[in-house]
């Protein structure tokens, strides 16, 4: 097939995650022995959903190709691939982690919460999402447990 063609093939349709980084999704599939495509799969499922949950998002970044234990949700106790998203112009609004069931979690930063990110994948209801502890708490719950309460 020609450049030409597949590059007219490319630009009718929408635009998906773009990998960036030294770990492509192949890779996934070469570090994980016998379950290497089903982390592959679960890892493109799921940022494909999340892109389309909120499309500013573009950009993945796959943090080592190796299925690992959380050591930021130390009481996550599957092993999970670790995925850093971004916007197109490199903006950071969070990490998800992936585990092979297809479930995740999203870590937003800080800029993830302020631009309402977090916001859009929760009301996506993407299927397999998983709330963190920290949003299924109510802003006045928050401020109750840091003693600013009403």
């Amino acid at each position: 097939m020609s450049r030409a063609f597949v590059r007219g093939i490319q630009t009718t349709t929408r635009t998906l995650m773009q990998f960036a980084g030294g770990v492509r999704p192949s890779d996934l599939i070469s570090q994980n022995g016998g379950h290497g495509p089903e982390w592959e799969m679960a890892a493109r499922i799921v940022t494909q959903a999340i892109e389309k949950a909120d499309p500013r998002i573009s950009v993945t970044n796959i943090q080592g190709a190796r299925a690992h234990f959380s050591s930021k949700d130390r009481a996550d106790k599957q092993m999970v691939i670790t995925i850093g998203l971004s916007t197109a112009s490199g903006t950071r609004v969070g990490s998800v982690h992936v585990h092979m069931d297809g479930s995740f979690k999203f870590f937003p930063s800080r800029i993830g919460k302020e631009g309402g990110y977090d916001a859009n994948i929760s009301r996506a209801r993407i299927a397999g999402h998983i709330n963190n502890p920290e949003e299924e708490i109510a802003p006045e719950t928050k401020d109750e447990k840091q003693g600013g309460g009403k």
